[in-house]
């Protein structure tokens, strides 16, 4: 094998490990850009992760604890994405149980750019409101 070969080679070879790298920090969470929106009312306490805050299907994550700190375990838990400044308003997307005070969502709450609210709804009664930017 010549010189310049094993120098291509090796070239080669080291952007292939490099780009598995960034592959593999971001399957497991190192590439995310995950945003932590935080509110709370007389009786519980939220944390809405985003992945992305932009127009589209997103996947959400909703934590969800009482005024102790501890886990609350509600059922019927759904957001919705509302615009007050141009009266839009999203269908409520419904929250999956994914361990005690965790809760996933998937689906579009936010349709252009700008200044809009996530309406939390806890157990079917109780709101909670999150101000959200969105930028893309």
């Amino acid at each position: 094998m010549t010189k310049t070969r094993r120098r291509t080679l090796a070239i080669a070879l080291t952007g292939v490990v490099l780009a598995a790298v960034v592959a593999i920090a971001y399957a497991v969470g190192g590439g995310e850009d995950r945003v932590a929106l935080k509110a709370a009312s007389d009786r519980y306490q939220i944390e809405l992760y985003l992945g992305e805050q932009r127009t589209g299907p997103i996947d959400a994550e909703l934590v969800v604890r009482d005024t102790g700190g501890r886990p609350a375990e509600l059922s019927g838990i759904t957001l919705a994405g509302v615009m007050p400044s141009m009266g839009h308003a999203m269908s409520e997307l419904t929250a999956t149980a994914t361990a005690p005070g965790r809760y996933a969502v998937r689906g579009e709450l936010f349709t252009m750019t700008g200044q809009w609210e996530v309406v939390v709804r806890l157990g079917g009664s109780h709101e909670i409101t999150v101000p959200v930017t969105v930028t893309r």
